[in-house]
């Protein structure tokens, strides 16, 4: 499966960082994709602000998780991760309810704008048709300015 999920911060142009990160959502229902990511799916990165699709990235691990308060969040990424690095979602993020953490395998830096098609979910998700799959895969096919990892 192909989604896009975007953030409200810059994202990493350093592959290592991209990779070395845990990438998680906090809400207070189960929201979609909660059951639905899996090792494998191909996960396409864009910032809010700059509506640029900055990664291409392979989902190589998916936790999920209940939590009753930003606390228990906090063991549970420590215990699934051995750390945790606050950043400004976390604040905002639901005081209890269920986590979603995953790490990625960057494929490509891409820094290109995001199709007007790509209409976020307000949880900041959205399932891609295979249309639009093959015209992000032709468009970063053809790039040259972003390393293949």
């Amino acid at each position: 499966m192909d989604y896009v999920t975007s953030r409200r911060f810059s994202l990493p142009t350093d592959a290592t960082e991209m990779a070395r990160k845990y990438w998680y959502n906090l809400w207070r229902r189960r929201l979609w994709p909660y059951n639905n990511l899996k090792p494998g799916d191909r996960l396409w990165w864009t910032e809010n602000k700059t509506r640029l699709i900055v990664w291409e990235s392979r989902v190589v691990r998916v936790e999920r998780f209940e939590y009753s308060s930003r606390n228990e969040a906090v063991s549970k990424f420590v215990s699934l991760f051995g750390w945790f690095e606050p950043e400004p979602y976390f604040e905002e993020a639901a005081t209890s309810g269920f986590g979603l953490a995953y790490k990625v395998q960057p494929m490509k830096l891409l820094n290109m704008v995001r199709p007007p098609k790509i209409r976020l979910l307000q949880q900041g998700w959205q399932v891609l048709d295979p249309g639009t799959v093959e015209a992000l895969t032709d468009e970063a096919a053809g790039r040259t300015s972003g390393p293949d990892f």
